[in-house]
């Protein structure tokens, strides 16, 4: 059953901890109508909409204060359907299998035929995907069988939100739904390798730089460069 959320009006708190079907569908329910959804994540709390979805999409950017232009990460229900959003590469699928699913975004070549919307695009050709390490995200990406927006819950500038009470304060009644996840552990944002690179170039440093190093040391290869890049923040 969910549960009217007493300061937000129009607004829904439901647990993220074993969540029942019905609340599930409750989420796929925004999504599909257009809505924009705030949900606990692998790393810290994310706005969700479908990526497919002009409109959706350009509700999430208003309500996060963010230039279009900036593009936006994308999660992903597997590998198989990277596929069908960007080309990869034998090697990108072998460092991929590494450090999916976990907190690393990849960017990657993007297929012309892909079913994103162009406002969440950069506009250079690539596409930032993201399979996360959370249930409940991979249960609503396996169900829904369309990409979400993986961008992080907080206007643009300010920090992440690690509860719902930060939430409340920066986005206060704008988001649809907002999914109770508890208090997350202290985490960055995901790791961004831009596998568009030979060698692949870390391009911002984050909770996943573990395991990309591991697979570094792993494949023999040389250790990715950091720099800064700021279209996937």
């Amino acid at each position: 059953m969910l549960t009217a959320y007493p300061l937000i009006a129009l607004n829904y708190i439901m647990k993220a901890k074993n969540p029942k079907k019905n609340q599930l569908e409750a989420i796929l329910r925004v999504l599909n109508g257009g809505g924009v959804v705030v949900a606990p994540t692998d790393t810290v709390y994310g706005l969700l909409a479908d990526a497919s979805q002009e409109g959706a999409v350009s509700k999430l950017l208003r309500i996060k204060g963010r230039n279009e232009k900036k593009g936006i990460p994308i999660f992903i229900p597997s590998l198989a359907y990277a596929k069908t959003i960007a080309l990869v590469s034998s090697k990108d699928e072998a460092f991929l299998d590494h450090v999916w699913p976990g907190k690393v975004t990849a960017i990657l070549r993007l297929r012309p035929d892909a079913a994103l919307a162009q406002n969440t695009l950069t506009g250079d050709g690539t596409v930032g995907l993201r399979i996360p390490a959370y249930q409940l995200l991979r249960d609503l990406l396996e169900t829904y069988k369309k990409p979400l927006t993986g961008t992080s819950a907080n206007r643009s500038g300010l920090p992440s939100c690690l509860d719902t009470a930060c939430i409340k304060k920066q986005l206060g009644a704008l988001p649809d739904l907002i999914v109770e996840g508890g208090i997350l552990p202290a985490a960055q944002a995901s790791t961004i390798v831009d596998l568009t690179k030979e060698p692949y170039k870390i391009i911002r440093s984050g909770a996943g730089d573990e395991v990309v190093k591991g697979w570094a040391e792993k494949s023999k290869c040389q250790n990715p460069n950091v720099k800064s890049n700021p279209k996937l923040k």
